[in-house]
């Protein structure tokens, strides 16, 4: 069973050393990626612990509301031209 929180840990040891290597390029084009958001909230809550309450979580929850209002919106928009 040891063995098995040894592969867990280093697991997540090369997961988090592979997002810090990650090409600096891409970094912009992440930030509007919606999944971003997701990840980095769901990140937040399930391994460090945090509450929607912080900072960084409520941000990311945000976020992501408003990305889900303005695609409503534009959808809505759409479909209104359509008809």
């Amino acid at each position: 069973m040891r063995s098995g929180r040894r592969w867990i840990k280093a697991a997540h040891w090369r997961t988090r050393r592979r997002r810090k290597t990650a090409c600096s390029a891409f970094r912009p084009f992440s930030l509007v990626v919606p999944l971003t958001y997701a990840s980095d909230a769901l990140h937040s809550i399930m391994l460090r612990g945090w509450g929607v309450g912080q900072v960084q979580v409520a941000v990311d929850v945000l976020v992501l509301l408003a990305y889900d209002a303005l695609t409503l919106l534009g959808a809505a928009v759409f479909v209104r031209r359509q008809a």
